[in-house]
């Protein structure tokens, strides 16, 4: 449950962040890794 209301806030930072820089909204879902590294090294690749 906590995992989730995580995830969840993950997007709505993501959006918002969209919003304010002027890009498109991100419409899919946030998916991690069970590797703590590899979800950082994937977002790191993103930016």
């Amino acid at each position: 449950m906590l995992y989730k209301k995580a995830l969840d806030e993950i997007h709505e930072i993501e959006t918002d962040t969209a919003f304010k820089f002027g890009y498109e909204p991100p419409e899919e879902r946030i998916e991690l890794a069970d590797n703590l590294y590899l979800d950082i090294e994937l977002k790191a690749e993103a930016l």
